[in-house]
């Protein structure tokens, strides 16, 4: 079953809408004496975790100059049967013989996966609908058969029908066949073979939704594949791989190598025109200043242009030039080059010890005093409990204040000490780390979120409550603006309206701050872009700038949005874990603290932050 289900997918892939022009076949991709040989081993039908009862077949290509003490670079390829197949389109066990004996690409080995199927639970049969039946009539028919004879003939029951994996795993967005990469195959393979940990020498390749499929993985884990090979790629509306060129324009630049390639007579469907599509992708990493290649032809959607010119690619894919983009030089300052600085990436501020990972240490919170010197929360859930961290610029930190009761975030008020949600209480903490508890709330709910204005008010996000304002005069009333699941409150700089961020929610509330103080006229005026293949934002902290622009820490990396309540950029995360905290701090305030689970990053950027517990600051006017 494994095996026809692979004919069928190869028989699409190779279907032309349109013959282009005839390209003679490369001699590195026809065998020749003298060249040593690599060897293809068949592996036994793979059974995914991942993609829970899938069965694949799949192949992996070890070269003849293959040294186990030396880690071999790595490609793998999706759709595995068609380029594993010497006499097909792509041939690339032959074209990796002749390049890597030429030394004009590296020692590599190949890894070639078909797509996975679900076999039935059971071989029971069914009577055939009628369009199955007559279809199948109208081969026999059209081979010679008489309609009489093919009617008797063909079997008018049949089993149930596997599922089909291949459109789930390769047009998804999302990093769930990245992990299948990472947590299944590659580990099997490194039980026999030595592969290289180096993101510059492992690579991507696939056509169509293959082609989409190895540009997710790159993008989703660019610290794991940092070279692509797309082929008639389905940047289309299939499972939302529509949605890169935009992300690509908005995003910073990732550390990928792509070499595209497509036709003027691609598919032009429900889901999209491919050649649009793989035009629009074209224009967006040359917009962002990636390094990258785009082979443009005359086929419809066929591989065979990608396969003429396969051993081009490889000697552009693999050149041994460091894998990096560079800064455009017509992008012009809007977006996430405006926040930018060229050699400025994230850099540790803080790292917790294996002790207190081990520990089960959780970081939660951020904020700056005056000076702009981050406190954070570093929670050990053993016997010590929380406590107030104050982080010293020689990259250690000190005990500033215990705080066992905490249930949220920690924020300066103007009067220079530290308040914390503690329950139902918020605490007060003066410079030396001394307590009181400034407020009490009563409402049975605990406090997640703090923000302060310039005049002392205090608004308090209670769970999956309402927002309580205490006032500099310690009145407590309850407004009307409600709260969620760890809801995030940020004022913008000159405090005449609060967003409302909802951790899982991509619409950002925006209320009108009156003169009493109370939150007015609210609608969901700013909108966050949902991680690739996610629903949910996971939207954990928030920092402004003195240019009103709002930082949000998702799940995808730090959104920033313009004063209008559009996503203009997207920095990367330093790694892939949650971010519990952000605030600008440093002596100009021009460094973003990025708080983790682990530990805390800083990176310098174009941009200078401010305290909501200071005076206003007026933005300059928006751009519409």
């Amino acid at each position: 079953m494994i095996k026809l289900c692979a004919l069928l997918i190869s028989f699409v892939i190779v279907c032309s809408a349109f013959c282009g022009e005839e390209v003679k076949r490369s001699p590195d991709s026809e065998y020749h004496d003298g060249v040593p040989k690599g060897k293809v081993e068949k592996q036994p039908p793979w059974r995914s975790k991942i993609f829970p009862g899938t069965e694949r077949d799949w192949w992996i290509y070890v070269p003849a100059q293959y040294d186990p003490a030396k880690p071999a670079n790595v490609m793998v390829f999706q759709d595995g049967g068609g380029p594993v197949n010497v006499a097909g389109e792509m041939r690339a066990p032959v074209v990796f013989d002749n390049l890597i004996n030429k030394i004009e690409m590296p020692v590599t080995i190949g890894i070639f996966i078909n797509p996975g199927v679900l076999p039935p639970a059971d071989n029971a049969e069914f009577p055939k609908s009628e369009s199955l039946l007559n279809g199948e009539i109208a081969v026999a028919v059209a081979r010679g058969k008489s309609r009489e004879e093919a009617e008797k003939s063909i079997p008018k029951t049949a089993s149930r029908l596997p599922r089909m994996n291949r459109a789930f795993e390769y047009d998804s967005v999302g990093d769930r066949y990245a992990r299948f990469l990472l947590e299944e195959i590659l580990p099997e393979v490194e039980k026999k073979y030595n592969l290289t940990k180096d993101p510059a020498g492992r690579a991507v390749c696939g056509q169509s939704s293959g082609g989409s499929c190895a540009f997710t993985v790159a993008w989703e884990r660019p610290d794991a594949f940092a070279k692509v090979v797309s082929g008639i790629g389905s940047f289309t509306s299939l499972h939302g791989c529509n949605a890169y060129p935009d992300l690509i324009r908005k995003t910073e630049p990732k550390p990928i190598r792509i070499y595209m390639q497509d036709g003027d007579h691609d598919l032009d469907i429900y889901a999209g025109s491919w050649w649009h599509a793989n035009q629009d992708m074209a224009a967006a990493f040359n917009w962002m200043g990636y390094d990258y290649f785009f082979l443009q032809g005359h086929d419809g959607h066929s591989g065979k242009q990608l396969g003429m010119n396969f051993p081009d690619a490889m000697r552009w894919l693999w050149r041994a030039d460091p894998v990096e983009g560079k800064r455009p030089e017509k992008a012009d300052q809007r977006g996430v080059w405006e926040v930018l600085i060229k050699g400025e990436g994230w850099k540790h501020s803080y790292m917790l010890s294996e002790t207190d990972l081990g520990g089960a240490v959780l970081m939660r919170g951020c904020d700056v005093d005056d000076s702009g010197v981050p406190y954070f929360l570093k929670n050990n859930k053993g016997d010590n409990g929380a406590k107030i961290m104050k982080l010293n610029s020689d990259g250690s930190a000190a005990e500033f204040a215990d705080f066992k009761d905490y249930s949220g975030e920690i924020k300066f008020g103007p009067d220079g000490k530290l308040y914390g949600a503690a329950g139902d209480k918020i605490a007060c903490f003066d410079k030396e780390g001394k307590r009181t508890d400034y407020a009490e709330l009563n409402q049975g709910k605990g406090v997640f979120s703090l923000a302060f204005d310039h005049t002392g008010a205090l608004y308090c996000g209670v769970l999956e409550g309402h927002i309580t304002l205490i006032n500099a005069k310690k009145e407590i009333s309850t407004l009307t603006a409600k709260t969620g699941d760890h809801s995030i409150l940020q004022l913008i700089p000159d405090q005449g309206f609060m967003a409302i961020i909802d951790r899982h929610k991509s619409a950002i509330d925006s209320f009108q701050i009156g003169a009493d103080a109370k939150l007015n006229n609210g609608e969901p005026f700013y909108t966050l872009q949902s991680a690739e293949g996610e629903n949910l934002v996971y939207a954990n902290a928030s920092a402004v700038d003195d240019k009103g622009r709002l930082y949000v820490a998702c799940k995808n990396g730090i959104q920033i949005l313009d004063q209008a309540g559009r996503v203009i950029g997207i920095l990367n995360l330093p790694l892939r874990t949650s971010v519990t905290g952000i605030a600008f701090g440093g002596p100009n305030f021009d460094t973003l603290y990025l708080v983790t689970m682990r530990g805390i990053y800083s990176r310098k950027l174009n941009a200078r932050g401010v305290l909501s517990c200071k005076p206003p600051v007026i933005p300059p006017k928006p751009q519409m």
